[in-house]
């Protein structure tokens, strides 16, 4: 009973010496093990233990008891049979049955040490070099955190499965059918949308049904068919469709009309979309539309909103195409000589406008109109030109290079001007300004700043649209040899609207903001008075204003100026600066010294008539005196209030210290 006793303490007295030994080691390193390491550890223990027994023999008596999963056991041992504790670097009281340890004894505890020492070490130098247990998660390299994709159009991600299933899923939510590919199409075009005129999208719709505006309905199906063509066209004709919406819109109750429009509006975007791509002229109208409509105040009436919104259509009309068309009219009258032999392309109305502006305008030039297949726009062009009794010559474009010789200079019209200069118009265009640029024919490009696109873009394959194909089918003598493409696998009909020209071939580019290189495409400020639009200018223009303020009133008066900055700007920059622009006039404006300078009131001016071409002309001023004497005497519109003061001094019978 002693004897039991006796071993029963000896077992707690280890048992509690494994303890202290555990906890010790556990708060020398300070550092918890992974799962990996316990159980790599707690092999090489056992593999040492079985060792040891094989060189002493089997032990007398020997009894383990279970732990929990740890680099170390707690062992219960009899007498005879020492088992050397975890080793650790405090110092630890040893127990009694310690002091009969021999030296070899010792020696093993110290190989023991260095080899778990060692495990520590080649499992701590396996982590630097990137080996991960299984239990932590491997950290991703900085380039595969999160990388930046950015979202691709719609209308160019069609043979991405996932992209049509969202695009289907769009259309499903906002009623509004989706219009099916037609055709066999080269791999090269796979990712772009063709669709065929004999199945437009209207015939799955029902108008009563629908929650597409009739209006909208009408001009999808005049796009997809082809009645109404062209940039300037199709958004003419889009922004009148929006005053007929906004016209019959009514607000729901518990609804905003600046939230509530823009959503009525995307239905009939994805609509229109379907029928034809949208062209960069229509995407920035309808960015202003919506930029519009957003800014209406909620508390506004609905009477007067819709009012505002029909003004600010008709203005965006006025400003963006008929002034910018006239101006740029003035522009390239300048261009054109007399005996000038021009070369046009197809039938672009900016083109045939400056044509006919200057034959009124008396002089003498002689066009050739080249055409090209399957649309054949050159012949609506030379109708026009032979009405107003331009002398004309109509060829295709297969003999461009035989009448390049006696070509003097060559007007393009644009579909958009990229962000990097690059011109993207009708097909065919590229192939005009390569030859010219052989031949040594200056190349000018007339296009309006509201077709000026953020876009960039080097070639004709990542963005462009396809029209029908069968339009390529040619029917002569009653015979069509294309009437059943479809049914050859190995052919494909390939019809491009648009490519794209690079600025090297292109000597000038005619803006209603002025003539301009490709490789330096001005961004416009336009400045608002009283809602009206008063002028357009550049940054240049109003850095140069800025200086001369602050060289008559000091830097103390002078807001501040957004800094100039040397590289090419990002769309995101062009914002920012605008609104500082924004902000740095309504400052001068405010300022009652500033404001009201002659400085800053002449360069408003001045810049008005730049913008709208206003010329200077010389009027009569009729000038009452107190004794009933009327003076009559001519200025001209762009003189100053001293140049006005002093002709009057020059001609009234006043003293100049009267006035």
């Amino acid at each position: 009973m002693a004897d039991s006793d006796g071993k029963q303490a000896d077992s707690i007295n280890h048992a509690t010496e494994a303890k202290i030994h555990d906890v010790a080691r556990s708060k020398n390193e300070g550092k918890e093990l992974t799962k990996e390491e316990k159980q790599r550890l707690r092999k090489e223990k056992k593999q040492q233990k079985k060792t040891k027994k094989d060189e002493k023999g089997p032990p007398e008596k020997e009894k383990e008891k279970p732990s929990a999963p740890a680099p170390s056991k707690p062992v219960t041992k009899s007498p005879s049979h020492k088992v050397a504790p975890v080793p650790v670097n405090a110092s630890v009281p040893e127990p009694p049955a310690a002091a009969e340890k021999s030296a070899k004894t010792k020696a093993e505890m110290k190989a023991e040490r260095r080899a778990r020492q060692d495990v520590e070490r080649s499992s701590k130098q396996g982590k630097k070099e990137g080996g991960q247990t299984s239990s932590s998660k491997p950290k991703p390299s900085p380039s595969e955190l999160q990388p930046v994709v950015k979202r691709l159009p719609e209308h160019i991600q069609v043979d991405d499965p996932a992209a049509l299933k969202k695009l289907a899923k769009k259309l499903e939510r906002q009623q509004v059918p989706l219009r099916l590919d037609y055709g066999y199409k080269v791999s090269l075009f796979s990712h772009l949308h063709q669709y065929s005129r004999k199945a437009p999208p209207t015939q799955q719709i029902s108008i009563p049904a629908t929650v597409i505006h009739p209006s909208i309905v009408r001009l999808g199906l005049q796009y997809s068919q082809g009645i109404i063509a062209g940039s300037n066209a199709r958004s003419v004709a889009l922004l009148h469709a929006f005053k007929q919406v906004i016209q019959d819109y009514n607000t729901p109750p518990n609804e905003e009309l600046s939230r509530d429009l823009v959503n009525k509006l995307s239905p009939y975007i994805s609509f229109l979309s379907q029928c034809r791509p949208l062209s960069a002229s229509m995407g920035n109208a309808i960015k202003y539309i919506k930029k519009e409509i957003s800014n209406i105040p909620s508390q506004c009436k609905e009477e007067e909103a819709k009012q505002k919104l029909q003004i600010c259509i008709d203005n965006y009309i006025n400003e963006k195409i008929t002034l910018a068309s006239q101006a740029i009219s003035k522009c390239a009258i300048e261009k054109i000589s007399n005996g000038d032999v021009i070369l046009v392309y197809g039938c672009s109305s900016l083109v045939n406008h400056i044509l006919c502006d200057a034959f009124e305008k008396k002089r003498k030039f002689r066009v050739i109109v080249v055409d090209s297949r399957p649309r054949l726009e050159g012949r609506e062009a030379l109708r026009r030109l032979v009405k107003k009794g331009i002398q004309c010559t109509y060829v295709l474009i297969s003999a461009l290079s035989y009448i390049l010789p006696e070509v003097s200079k060559v007007f393009l019209g644009a579909h958009a001007l990229l962000a990097n200069g690059y011109v993207m118009s009708r097909v065919g265009t590229s192939q005009i300004a390569l030859v010219a640029k052989a031949y040594n024919v200056p190349v000018l490009v007339c296009c309006e700043t509201y077709k000026f696109c953020e876009r960039v873009q080097t070639d004709s394959f990542v963005s462009n649209e396809l029209d029908d194909p069968d339009d390529l089918i040619v029917t002569r003598n009653g015979k069509t040899h294309l009437k059943d493409w479809q049914t050859v696998k190995s052919l494909g009909l390939l019809n491009l609207v648009y490519d794209v020209t690079p600025p090297d071939f292109v000597d000038l580019v005619i803006t209603d903001l002025g003539m301009i290189p490709c490789t330096s495409v001005p961004v416009a400020y336009n400045i608002h008075v009283n809602g009206v639009l008063h002028c357009r200018v550049r940054y240049s223009q109003l850095l140069g204003l800025h200086e001369q303020i602050k060289k008559e009133y000091g830097n103390n008066v002078v807001p501040t100026f957004p800094p100039k900055k040397i590289f090419t700007l990002t769309p995101a920059e062009v914002d920012q600066r605008r609104e500082q622009l924004e902000k740095y006039m309504q400052a001068v404006r405010q300022d009652p010294i500033l404001g009201s300078s002659e400085m800053f009131n002449s360069f408003l001016r001045k810049a008005q008539q730049e913008t709208q071409q206003i010329p200077t002309e010389e009027v009569q001023l009729e000038i009452y005196l107190s004794n009933g004497q009327k003076v009559k005497i001519n200025i001209l519109t762009s003189d100053q209030t001293e140049d006005v003061l002093e002709a009057s001094v020059v001609f009234c019978p006043l003293q100049r210290s009267g006035l």
